[in-house]
C-alpha cells in the first residue's frame, strides 16, 4: 500500500510539471507573438500635399497665344515659355516676369511703340497757281534793325507792342513770333519745337504742317514771316 501511494506522488507530480510547462509555453508564445496589421493602411494626402492647377490665358507679342494650364503658384514668365516666349517684337521691359499667376488671368505682352515718323514737307502748289514768295523788303541803311512794316489796316486795333516787321522763322525767338498776327504763345511753342526736331524751315508752307495753323491761318501768317534776315520792334 505504501509503494502504491509512492507512486502515485510521483504520477501525480509529473502531470503537474507537464502542465505548468504547457502553460507557460502558451502565454510566452502568445505574448511574442506580432500584433495584427491594422486593417486600413492607405492615408489621404492633407490639402497643403494635394497638387492644384490654375488656368490662364497669354496673348500679345509671343509665339503661340492662348490658354495654358500650370501649377498653383506659378508665375508670369513660366506663363510666356509655354507659349513659346516673346515675340521680336515684344516690350519685355513692360512684363513683370516675377509676378504670381491667378485663376482665369489674362496676361499680354505688349509691343515696343513705333517712333513716330517726321512729317512729309508740303506739296508744291500745281504751276497753273504759283504761291508767290514772300521776300524781305530792303535794307534801310539808316536803320539796320528795321525793314519795311507791311501796310496795316487802318482799323486793326493792333496795341503798338504788336506792331511787327517780317520775322525770321528759322531764327526768331518766342517772343518774336508771339508779337506776329494771329501767332500766340501755344502756336509760338509748337513752332520753336518744330525747328528743333526737324531743322531750319526750308518754306514757309511748312507752317501748316504745324497743329492749329491752316490754310486760312497760313494766309493771314505769311505777309508778316520769311525764311530770310528779320527785324522785329
Amino acid at each position: 500500500m505504501l509503494e502504491l501511494t509512492t507512486i502515485q506522488k510521483v504520477i501525480l507530480a509529473l502531470a503537474i510539471v507537464t502542465l505548468g510547462g504547457s502553460g507557460a509555453y502558451i502565454f510566452v508564445a502568445r505574448s511574442s507573438a506580432p500584433s495584427p496589421l491594422p486593417t486600413n493602411i492607405y492615408q489621404p494626402p492633407s490639402p497643403i500635399q494635394q497638387v492644384t492647377y490654375i488656368m490662364v490665358q497669354v496673348g500679345g507679342a509671343v509665339n503661340r497665344p492662348g490658354l495654358y494650364q500650370l501649377q498653383a503658384g506659378a508665375r508670369v514668365y513660366e506663363a510666356i515659355q509655354q507659349a513659346g516666349g516673346f515675340t521680336g517684337q515684344a516690350d519685355q521691359e513692360e512684363v513683370n516676369l516675377a509676378a504670381v499667376l491667378e485663376d482665369g488671368q489674362k496676361v499680354v505682352v505688349p509691343t515696343i511703340p513705333a517712333e513716330p515718323s517726321a512729317p512729309q514737307p508740303a506739296s508744291a502748289p500745281p504751276p497753273s497757281q504759283p504761291v508767290p514768295a514772300a521776300s524781305p523788303p530792303p535794307a534801310q541803311p539808316t536803320a539796320p534793325r528795321t525793314t519795311q512794316r507791311p501796310a496795316q489796316p487802318a482799323d486793326s486795333g493792333l496795341p503798338p507792342s504788336r506792331q511787327v516787321v517780317l520775322v525770321n522763322l528759322n531764327t526768331a525767338t518766342q517772343q518774336d513770333l508771339e508779337r506776329v498776327p494771329g501767332i500766340g504763345p501755344v502756336i509760338a511753342r509748337r513752332i520753336v519745337a518744330y525747328r528743333a526736331r526737324y531743322g531750319p524751315f526750308r518754306r514757309i508752307e511748312e507752317l501748316m504742317l504745324i497743329e492749329g495753323i491752316g490754310p486760312r491761318t497760313f494766309e493771314l501768317l505769311k505777309p508778316y514771316v520769311t525764311l530770310g534776315t528779320s527785324a522785329v520792334q
